[in-house]
């Protein structure tokens, strides 16, 4: 799926998920008594716009979407036509060039999602000509649509404050989100490897030092104290990370664990600059953040770009990463000119 705004998004798979309230433009699919919801449904894009106005069909689906607070699916038989019409919408200075190069990134993300349909290059060149009413651009603009992380990351880029505090909000989130799952790999690392004498060796505790059987295995090892704090794993019942609200003490506690266990137990090279990412572990304990942290972290990873570049796992396939590392690219090579084409309205 290709994220649009808010709860909205357009389907690339080349099925249709019954299961989903959706908005559906396709032939082969009308009318199917299903699961979910169908919202409307058209034969064509053109039938659609012989109906209404795209403006008119945004805010329809926007409100669709704030009322029901669900996601709704977008499925469409040929998604070059709505993505264009889309992005023709929300983007301000885009070039047909930049465009072209935007499909390329799209369809390269999906190819590794598999079984996605992709989009004709040759279609999108032609539907990038059409016109656009300023005063439907206004109406859109007044909807204050939540635009995907991606676009938001480039435009902040570009140096545009257009966005500036909803891509500060969604970045944190990111961010904690990212570290939650890194420490949580870290110690879900340890605990399979308790039995390991390596391990045991290298963190300093044996088998007399925990019980199998017991809920949180971790809590008599020293060493280890912060991969047991039950403040940290177990606030709500369960063993899943809570960083909102731990001290200082703790989350640099955290920070010096993981990298400890990295460096000893995986003999990682914990003295290369991308671990620097982990001095910001703070962050993820508080629910403000501001401007002065996020352009440090950025600096830090346009400077030290990694695998991630603290975009969490289970977003890989709905966030396009390649948008992220072409603008980032472009920052580091001082191609602005690139980066203004993600001005957004």
């Amino acid at each position: 799926m290709i994220h649009l705004f808010d709860r909205v998004y357009l389907e690339t798979l080349p099925y249709l998920d019954i299961h989903c309230d959706r908005i559906v433009i396709s032939k082969e699919y009308n009318n199917r008594q299903t699961p979910g919801e169908l919202i409307s449904q058209y034969d064509s894009f053109e039938n659609l716009l012989s109906n209404m106005s795209f403006c008119n069909f945004l805010q329809s689906v926007y409100f669709q979407s704030t009322i029901k607070q669900r996601k709704i699916v977008i499925y469409c038989d040929d998604i070059s036509e709505i993505h264009a019409y889309f992005c023709k919408h929300i983007f301000l200075n885009m070039s047909l060039e930049e465009y072209m190069n935007l499909i390329k990134l799209i369809n390269y993300h999906r190819q590794v999602y598999k079984k996605s349909k992709l989009f004709d290059l040759e279609k999108s060149i032609k539907l990038w000509d059409i016109k656009i009413d300023s005063s439907e651009l206004e109406k859109i603009k007044e909807l204050n649509l939540s635009l995907s992380y991606e676009f938001l990351f480039a435009e902040y880029l570009s140096g545009s404050c257009n966005h500036e505090e909803e891509f500060l909000k969604k970045f944190h989130y990111f961010l904690s989100d990212w570290f939650s799952e890194a420490l949580s790999d870290n110690r879900e690392m340890v605990l399979i490897n308790l039995l390991n004498h390596r391990f045991q060796e290298q963190l300093s505790f044996s088998e007399k030092d925990f019980d199998i059987t017991d809920k949180n295995l971790l809590k008599n090892i020293d060493t280890l104290k912060y991969y047991a704090d039950e403040e940290i794993w177990f606030r709500d019942g369960t063993e899943k990370i809570n960083l909102l609200g731990i001290s200082k003490e703790k989350s640099e506690g955290l920070r010096n664990l993981l990298v400890h266990v990295y460096k000893t137990c995986e003999g990682m090279e914990t003295n290369r600059s991308v671990f620097g990412i982990y001095n910001w572990i703070e962050c993820a304990t508080r629910s403000n953040f501001s401007k002065l942290e996020l352009d440090e972290i950025l600096n830090f990873i346009i400077t030290n770009t990694f695998d991630t570049s603290c975009v969490p796992r289970r977003k890989f396939e709905k966030v396009n990463f390649a948008i992220i590392l072409y603008a980032i690219n472009c920052k580091k090579t001082n191609q602005l000119e690139k980066l203004l084409n993600y001005r957004l309205l």
